[in-house]
Parts: C-alpha cells; structure tokens; sequence
C-alpha cells in the first residue's frame, strides 16, 4: 500500500513513526526536497530499518519540508528503480501511494507508478508544468486514481501539491497519506485545515483562466491504436516510447501478422 509523509521539516518525524512505517513498507525509502531551486531525491532498497535510518539521518538537520516515501510492492521488481520519488521533469518529481494506478502494465519489471509517470504524465506535463496547480486538471487527476494519493514536488515554485489530500491524515503539521502503519489515531483531514494555505496559493499563482483540461486515461493510445501503416508511424512522429506501445499492443491483441507487415514495409520502402 505505501506511505507518503509530507513534513514540514525531517526533526518533525520521529524515529518511532519510521521505524513503524517500514515495518509494513519495508520494499523501498526515498525523499525529496527543494535545495537551492533544485530537487535533492535520494533513494534506496534498504535490506534493514538501519539502512533506512542512516539516509533518513543524512538529511535530519536540512530544516527544509520534504517527502518521505516508503515503499510496499504490489506491481513491478522490489529493486531501488521501482522506489519513490520518481522524475517526471527537471523540476517535478512525485511520490505515489495507492494497490494499482487504473493503467495497463506494459513492462512487468516496473512499477505502475513508473509506467504511469512515462506514459500519461510525463508527456502531459513536459510541456505545462503549471497544470499541476490546475483545480479542473487535479480534479479529473483524483477521479482518475480513485483513493490513491500522490504528491508533486515542484522546485520552481518550490512547493509541495497534494492529489486527495482528503483521504489522508494529519499528525501534527505533517501529512501521512493513510494510517495502515499506525496503530494510534491520526487527525483527518477534514478536520485539519486552519493551518493550511495551499488553497490561497493554488488559486493565485493560476494569474490565467483555469485551462479546460480532461484526463482521459486513453488520450496517450488513442493515435497508437489509430496506426496502420508505415506512414502512419511517420506522419504521427511515433518516438521510441509509442513504438514499444505499439509493438506490445499488437502481440497481446494476436495482431502479429499486421506487426509482421510493419517491419516487412519498413524494410523494403526505406
């Protein structure tokens, strides 16, 4: 199931809490944070809670807020590439927790949150960054995933976004995504909100109308499905990514005579 802390500084996490965290997410540990208008993220596959301690500890004293990521595997390799945070741009990054993002698993060595980032959002945000601070973009976001939970990091602004931070609880000033770690009550978040600001800064730092926006888990297959020929590869400047989606679409739909076709008419027409 995973946990994600978002706290306001690393002295504000007890040790108690992380060791407790990792003894139901024990299949990775990562943070991020925003030094000098850059993400420091740091993770590992830690084999003991000590592990976890010492890197948890390297960055004890940074009095910055960061994410705190502990890792339960449920799709993809228990390995350190499939631990959070992961890079969606040079200036976002996100922690996940959630069973399984509603996406189909291409690689079965990676993560759904892995494959989620490459195939749906890293595209979407490459080129307006700015939509994670969209009310409509997070809205359709949060239908999408359900009760999952993600948080942005985004070092230009340098601000933390919460998607569903209504399903998650607070301890204090700091943000856990869910209590399975925990036996004690934490604070909902309904009734946590005095304190909390991002609203006011989320509806200001959009100077522009809200852009309409729809997150439409299909939007990034629609033009791989619509393939057909050669020049339809050429016309719709399929890069490396939309290839290996389009190859493994034909094999898993027994399409391996049209695939068969590609390759022959891409060999003999160049």
């Amino acid at each position: 199931m995973c946990l994600i802390i978002k706290a306001t500084n690393p002295k504000t996490v007890s040790q108690s809490d992380l060791k407790e965290s990792y003894t139901t997410n024990s299949d990775g540990f990562g943070i991020m944070f925003v030094d000098n208008n850059k993400i420091v993220s740091d993770k590992i596959k830690p084999n003991n809670f000590d592990q976890v301690k010492q890197l948890f500890n390297k960055y004890k004293n940074i009095n910055k807020p960061i994410g705190i990521h502990f890792r339960f595997c449920t799709n993809g390799l228990t390995n350190i590439e499939n631990a959070h945070p992961f890079k969606i741009t040079k200036n976002i990054y996100l922690m996940h927790n959630g069973p399984k993002l509603p996406i189909p698993i291409i690689d079965n060595n990676m993560s759904d949150t892995h494959q989620f980032i490459k195939y749906y959002l890293k595209p979407i945000l490459l080129n307006k960054p700015a939509l994670i601070y969209d009310s409509k973009f997070q809205e359709n976001l949060e239908e999408f995933i359900g009760n999952d939970k993600i948080l942005f990091l985004d070092s230009e602004q340098n601000k933390f976004v919460i998607i569903n931070e209504q399903e998650g609880n607070y301890k204090n000033d700091n943000w856990y995504s869910n209590t399975y770690w925990k036996k004690t009550n934490l604070i909902n978040y309904h009734n946590y909100f005095s304190h909390n600001d991002y609203g006011n800064y989320k509806n200001s730092y959009l100077n522009e109308e809200e852009e309409e926006f729809e997150f439409n888990q299909d939007q990034q297959f629609d033009k791989i499905k619509s393939i057909n020929s050669v020049q339809d590869i050429v016309d719709n400047k399929l890069d490396i990514d939309d290839l290996e989606i389009l190859v493994r679409d034909k094999i898993e739909n027994n399409q391996e005579e049209e695939l068969a076709q590609f390759i022959h008419d891409l060999i003999y027409q160049s």
